[in-house]
């Protein structure tokens, strides 16, 4: 009888959370005493992790909690292909497949490009404007995947902003147009 590995959602498997230090949470695959580690990129504080319901305590926990068991679901998905096909797991082939799959996950930065690109309710002029927050994120680097969307995270882009040179007027504009797209992806999330 063919084996095939088990998956488990783990939060913080590295015990590093706390209320002020982000854990990650993964995906946790297991074959032959063999463990690997995906990564949803999703990072939140000790205090919104519950085992037995995932994210709590955020306004985007939904979507977090979506991506979290979408990336669950993509591995899942290929141990389910194999049982069909009735072919052994191996951890090279798994490799092959993760290594293949990534390029399909997008970071919150490519979302608020394609996001920025598509819109037709705002003319070009504004679009302009609104492609500085992509400049200024690429530069950032702390802000890459939707997870890492924390206040703390948005509180240093603020800090980032000023050290920049930018006055209150401007760092204000981009914390509206930052706001703006948060909520836009919540609304697609969850509508």
């Amino acid at each position: 009888m063919i084996k095939y590995p088990t998956t488990r959602i783990v939060f913080d498997r590295k015990k590093t959370a706390t209320q002020s230090k982000t854990g990650l949470v993964q995906v946790e695959i297991m074959f032959e005493r063999k463990r690997k580690y995906i990564s949803s990129g999703v990072k939140v504080f000790k205090g919104q992790w519950n085992e037995r319901g995932g994210v709590c305590n955020r306004i985007d926990m939904l979507a977090l909690n979506s991506r979290i068991n979408a990336v669950k679901e993509k591995v899942d998905g290929y141990i389910r292909s194999l049982i069909e096909k009735n072919v052994a797991f191996d951890w090279k082939g798994f490799g092959r497949y993760i290594s293949f799959s990534d390029k399909d996950t997008i970071s919150f930065v490519e979302w608020l490009e394609e996001r920025i690109n598509s819109r037709t309710d705002i003319r070009e002029t504004t679009r302009r404007v609104h492609r500085k927050l992509i400049y200024a994120m690429h530069d950032f680097r702390k802000i890459s995947f939707f997870g890492d969307l924390t206040k703390a995270n948005v509180m240093a882009f603020d800090d980032y902003l000023h050290a920049r040179g930018q006055r209150q007027t401007t760092v204000y504009s981009y914390h509206k147009m930052l706001k703006t797209y948060i909520y836009d992806a919540q609304c697609a999330e969850i509508c």
